[in-house]
């Protein structure tokens, strides 16, 4: 199984939209043979370029409000009136951007593997992220999802993890999960049934 992240991004930063990365991140598996691979899931991503636009001196509520509602919500569950980050969520680290997680859809044959997936993709772009998803994106229980480091925003259904601190699935695969699954010309079809609905970040 591999994963395949596509995005495109502007040499400089002129507008605000600019500070905004849609991410796509494809999980193909290989057939018996090694010869062809086949699409059986995809993560979408809105990654914020959260430290350049701070020493820009550009606004991050205007950055989230003016891409989507959800990156509308993400900003105003993470940070209070003044745009610094709420102190009840300890977070402890500098992050360099957020990640912002709308939309998996995984076939039935590697959701069993969502865990490793999910926490290969977020890290693909660098450990110095704050991970931000809705709650039970993807199929995972509360429990996987506290497994790869995820804690609740109070109040709301987001969750965020801080990716420089290692979780408890980092310490149990420091490597990474290897993960087979034999992939089928039918998972592309599945797929392509199932992506459209509800891929959109607001």
């Amino acid at each position: 199984m591999i994963l395949e992240c596509k995005f495109t991004a502007p040499i400089a930063r002129t507008m605000q939209e600019d500070y905004v990365r849609e991410i796509t991140i494809d999980i193909r598996c290989f057939n018996e043979e090694v010869t062809e691979k086949y699409l059986a899931g995809r993560i979408a991503v809105s990654q914020v370029l959260w430290n350049d636009a701070r020493a820009d001196g550009e606004s991050l509520f205007e950055i989230c409000d003016n891409d989507s509602q959800g990156l509308s919500d993400v900003f105003t569950a993470l940070c209070d009136e003044s745009g610094e980050v709420r102190p009840e969520f300890e977070i402890d680290e500098v992050f360099n951007h957020v990640m912002f997680v709308y939309h998996v859809v995984l076939h039935a044959e590697i959701q069993p593997y969502a865990k490793a997936i999910l926490d290969a993709a977020v890290d693909l772009l660098g450990h110095d992220a704050l991970v931000v998803m809705w709650r039970g994106l993807g199929g995972m229980s509360d429990s996987d999802l506290a497994e790869l480091g995820f804690r609740k925003f109070a109040g709301t259904e987001l969750i965020c993890r801080q990716s420089t601190h290692r979780s408890r699935f980092s310490e149990k695969y420091p490597r990474g999960q290897d993960v087979e699954v034999v992939g089928r010309p039918e998972f592309e079809s599945w797929f392509n049934e199932h992506w459209s609905k509800g891929c959109q970040p607001n």
